[in-house]
């Protein structure tokens, strides 16, 4: 229950809390000031309850019931039909032996539904860890692509209103992202291994400060 109201109530109510109680200080009333303090957070927590309530339903309710029809129709359609699987509301299958994950986000990161693709790979070259310096480094090479490299990922992010991209436009990131991977000579690395991965990495950033 504390995790619902830390996300989807908390930070909306300290953010109206705090444009009430300023406007309630700063313009002129008739009304003592303790009353226009207490008007405006009642105010407050009424816009609170609506506006986190609504970002509840579209989480939990309504953005995972738009995710499981969106992974039925085009691009993920297309994606099925060459081998590609769902598991855990998301798309998984391998290309020219590197892993793909497929993705639909209601709200991805310009607040629109967008659809986002993954190619992994492993992030040891030689059994030692990528620098952090060569992740900055490919995402410079590669920006005119607007691709984004992680440590164990290179992925792109489709935007849209009301169509998405069409399958085209997946298939060419496809193709030109392990070209890319297999040219900075990073090899495959499946889902499975990226949590054993995860904990390796933290441990050799932590060792390394």
């Amino acid at each position: 229950m504390f995790k619902i109201l830390k996300t989807y109530y908390l930070y909306q109510w300290i953010v109206f809390s705090i444009l009430f109680l300023i406007s309630a200080l700063f313009r002129e009333s008739v009304n003592p000031l303790s009353k226009d303090i207490l008007v405006s957070q009642i105010i407050a927590i009424i816009l609170t309850l609506f506006v986190g309530t609504i970002y509840y339903f579209l989480d939990t309710k309504w953005g995972p019931n738009e995710r499981t029809k969106r992974l039925k129709k085009t691009p993920f359609k297309e994606l099925l039909e060459i081998g590609f699987e769902v598991k855990e509301n998301q798309l998984i299958g391998t290309f020219n032996d590197y892993q793909v994950l497929a993705q639909y986000q209601w709200s991805g990161t310009n607040g629109k539904p967008s659809i986002i693709i993954y190619t992994l790979f492993n992030p040891k070259i030689d059994h030692r860890f990528i620098p952090e310096i060569k992740i900055k480094d490919l995402n410079k090479k590669y920006k005119k692509q607007r691709y984004n490299w992680t440590i164990n990922s290179v992925s792109y992010e489709w935007s849209f209103n009301f169509r998405p991209p069409k399958f085209e436009k997946i298939e060419e990131f496809l193709v030109d992202s392990v070209k890319y991977v297999k040219e900075e000579k990073l090899e495959p690395m499946t889902l499975s291994d990226t949590d054993k991965i995860h904990s390796e990495y933290l441990a050799f950033l932590e060792k390394n400060k």
